[in-house]
């Protein structure tokens, strides 16, 4: 039997202010985690009434099942309040208004950028290059999650007269955010925003070890870890010594936490034998431990 535990919507990435020039691709990103996996509604606002109204997918803006938001053509009238709305039916909605404002008679535009989602990982090099389509005498600022950055012990900004590159190197995980490439030339400003997901492979939190258990208790397997995207774990068990592991659930009523805790209401001797976790996010390499559950009548007095 498998334990399904519910866990409200946090944020992974929150919705920024933006300014966009008339025609420019436009990018909102929003995303939140939580079990059941949340869903993200967008609204919008074109007035100062705050009556909020759907956003829905058009020839214009699509959006993604990861939550963004994006617009292909901007356009005077897509200006005004914007409301991301991230649920799963459990506890409280993530909820975040921004505001998009669009520059009209701008010819200054910067091509869209993004992070490349192979170099991601913790530990790499990634860069993202800002490049205007026309301009003069430009001046270049980044920013991230609406911060002015500067150079530092792992960021560089390679700045030329027509484009300006971020490079990050290495990655860590307090790396992940929306960022943010300013642009102006002769007193006008063009911007665009892209997001950084840096990916963490599984490392341990909690290793699972031997155990010997009394006939008739309850017993908890304790096995966490971390990353991004958030680990999945899998239980398997061997009764015998040629090591085929069966999935726990299909030979033994337990119940299999979110955090990967696999629990025993009630010890018997056939419970006994080698248990393994396997934690794995899809990157880098599996996490696997196994070990060996002991059942006994009795623990032996200390003398």
């Amino acid at each position: 039997m498998c334990l399904r535990v519910s866990v409200p919507p946090s944020w992974d990435l929150i919705p920024i202010d933006t300014d966009a020039s008339s025609g420019d691709y436009l990018q909102l990103n929003c995303k939140g985690n939580g079990k059941p996996h949340p869903t993200a509604t967008w609204t919008k606002s074109s007035g100062e009434t705050y009556d909020f109204l759907p956003v829905s997918s058009s020839n214009q803006a699509i959006i993604f099942p990861n939550g963004s938001l994006s617009i292909q053509s901007i356009a005077k009238e897509d200006e005004g309040l914007y409301r991301c709305n991230i649920s799963n039916g459990i506890g409280n909605s993530l909820i975040k208004t921004i505001m998009i404002k669009v520059i009209e008679g701008n010819s200054l535009k910067i091509q869209p950028f993004s992070f490349p989602p192979e170099s991601s990982t913790i530990g790499k090099r990634v860069s993202a290059t800002c490049t205007p389509s026309s301009g003069e005498k430009m001046e270049f600022k980044w920013f991230k999650n609406g911060q002015e950055m500067t150079k530092g012990i792992s960021v560089d900004i390679r700045t030329f007269p027509d484009l300006s590159t971020l490079v990050i190197d290495p990655l860590t995980e307090n790396d992940t955010g929306n960022y943010t490439c300013v642009v102006n030339s002769r007193g006008t400003t063009a911007s665009y925003t892209t997001s950084l997901q840096v990916l963490v492979p599984p490392s341990w939190i909690f290793i699972p070890k031997d155990i010997e258990a009394l006939n008739g208790d309850s017993l908890m397997l304790n096995c966490k870890a971390s990353g991004m995207p958030k680990p999945t774990t899998v239980w398997s068990r061997s009764q015998n010594d040629i090591m085929d592991f069966v999935p726990i659930s299909s030979v033994s009523q337990a119940n299999v936490f979110l955090n990967g805790s696999l629990h025993l209401s009630t010890v018997q001797k056939e419970d006994e034998g080698m248990y393994k976790c396997n934690i794995s996010n899809g990157i880098g390499e599996s996490l696997i431990k196994t070990i060996i559950v002991r059942v006994i009548e009795y623990f032996p007095k200390l003398v």
